[in-house]
Formats: structure tokens, C-alpha cells, sequence
């Protein structure tokens, strides 16, 4: 009968571990996935079957099937329970004016916000100085002067991206306020006459007006007025 021999059964390890969070997320956002902290066991992970770093816990930022792989002596166990995670992009913000950003004060200029991919779901959002609007359109009306920034949401993943790199700058132009003084008085004798004086004098043009109505060739800055009416 030949000698005999001793066999020595080794445990195997167990491999599992479990996922801190939504392993669907934007980009720049993150899970940590975590194996038991057991006696003895060491843990290396894999991401698409490839090598991604040892210890009990594992910080995700990149998209990728991954598991762990748990080691007790020489002996390894594999998890079964692999998590995909799934990392959503970012959408990208534009801004662009479709009307003049100078304008007068009674006016208006009449922005546009895009996103990039251009197909997609998105709320759309302007900021300036201390104010903002959101809005399913992505036309919006800024009637004051500021800056204009932009911002998207995809509502089919929630993902918010950054400010617009590009801003539209609105001007608010003063509107002139006209005066009339006449030269003297206002009440003239038949075939009499009364000269009406305009302000502001200069950087601006003038036309004259007859009870409503343009008076044909009337364009300077003072008229003689012959005719009773409201000028």
C-alpha cells in the first residue's frame, strides 16, 4: 500500500459588491462601488474585463461592465453580479441674436438659444445680471442691457450643461426727448408768424408735425409756423 498523503482544502473566496448610486449618470458625476471589507480577502477590479485597480472600493467616472475579483491566499472567486454603467454626455449650449443688440429703449433684441446634439428634448434657459428665464421655446426677448448667457437641460436624461461659451452683449439706446420753445409768442396775427425752436440741437434729426401730421420738408431744427395748429 503506498504512502499516504494529505490533502488540504483551501476556502475559496466569495466575490460581490455593491453599487453606492445611480450607476446611470451624467458626465462628470460618479459611483463607488464597494466589496466587503472580509478578514484576508484582497480585491482587484476589472472594467470591460481589463484591469482597473485593486482595494475594496472602486470611484467610477467613465462608462463600462464592471466586477471584482475577490482573492483569499491563492485562491480567487469572481462576482457574478457585473453593473454596466452608463455615462450620459453633456449637452452643449449656444447663444445667438436674431434682431439688433443695440436698440432704443421701447424696443427690444430677440435671442436664440441652441443645443448640440441639435436633436433632442431640452429646456432652455438665459441668465443675465441677476435675472433668468426658462422656457420650452428657445426664443427669448432680453429689453434691457446685459449680458446673455445660455443653459440647456436634456429632459430625457437630466443632464445640465455648462454656460454658453458664447454670450450676446445688449445696448439700451436713450430715447431723445423733444422740446419746442418759441421765439415769441404763440398767438400771431393773420399773415403773422411764430419761429419754434427743437432740443435737443445736435446728433439727432428733426421732423415737424402739424396737428398729427408730417409736414412735408419740415426736417430742421426750426420751423415757422404761419397757421394756427398743435406743432
Amino acid at each position: 500500500t503506498s504512502a499516504a498523503k494529505v490533502a488540504t482544502i483551501k476556502p475559496k473566496p466569495t466575490a460581490s459588491f455593491t453599487a453606492g448610486g445611480a450607476t446611470t449618470f451624467c458626465s462628470g458625476g460618479s459611483v463607488t462601488l464597494t466589496a466587503p471589507s472580509t478578514q484576508g480577502y484582497t480585491y482587484a477590479w476589472l472594467a470591460n474585463g481589463m484591469s482597473s485597480g485593486v482595494g475594496n472600493s472602486k470611484l467610477v467616472k467613465t462608462a463600462g461592465l464592471y466586477t471584482v475579483v475577490a482573492k483569499l491566499g491563492t485562491c480567487t472567486d469572481t462576482a457574478m453580479n457585473a453593473v454596466n454603467v452608463l455615462v450620459n454626455p453633456l449637452p452643449v449650449a449656444n447663444i445667438a441674436a436674431t434682431s439688433p443688440t443695440s436698440f432704443c429703449s421701447d424696443a427690444l433684441c430677440a435671442v436664440n438659444v441652441t443645443a448640440t446634439p441639435s436633436i433632442g428634448n431640452y429646456t432652455y434657459f438665459i441668465f443675465y445680471g441677476t435675472m433668468s428665464s426658462n422656457s420650452a421655446n428657445p426664443i427669448f426677448v432680453v429689453n434691457v442691457a446685459a449680458t446673455v448667457k445660455a443653459m440647456v437641460t436634456d429632459n430625457n436624461t437630466g443632464c445640465v450643461s455648462k454656460l454658453s461659451a458664447s454670450s450676446i452683449k445688449t445696448t439700451v439706446i436713450a430715447n431723445p426727448t423733444p422740446t419746442i420753445t418759441p421765439s415769441g409768442s404763440v398767438s400771431i396775427a393773420v399773415s403773422g408768424n411764430v419761429k419754434l425752436n427743437a432740443s435737443p440741437t445736435a446728433g439727432v434729426s428733426w421732423q415737424w408735425y402739424k396737428n398729427g401730421v408730417a409736414i412735408l420738408g419740415a426736417t430742421t431744427k426750426s420751423y415757422t409756423a404761419t397757421t394756427a395748429g398743435s406743432y
